[in-house]
């Protein structure tokens, strides 16, 4: 996951060079980056943006990730991203 589209935030590079390995709390950032990620993934399943759709079905697990698309809520597709970023951290 670390060369996902979502760990290419931009950042100023003072910020940048602090966070070493660190990960920031869990329950203070989490829902707005989940909601973040819902915005991305509804634009690029929308737009059929191959490329960063891809990257979803890997973080995310599903095959039929248009399928999801269409019937999953936004609050299931946020328990699938935690899930995908706390297995993997």
């Amino acid at each position: 996951m670390h060369d996902q589209l979502w760990n290419l935030t931009p950042t100023f590079k003072n910020i940048n060079s602090k966070k070493s390995d660190k990960l920031l709390p869990y329950n203070k950032y989490m829902e707005k980056f989940c909601n973040f990620q819902y915005e991305a993934f509804d634009y690029v399943c929308d737009n059929r943006i191959n490329s960063f759709v891809e990257e979803y079905i890997d973080a995310l697990r599903v095959e039929e990730i248009y399928n999801f698309h269409k019937h999953a809520s936004k609050e299931r597709f946020s328990e699938e991203m935690y899930n995908a970023i706390i297995s993997n951290s």
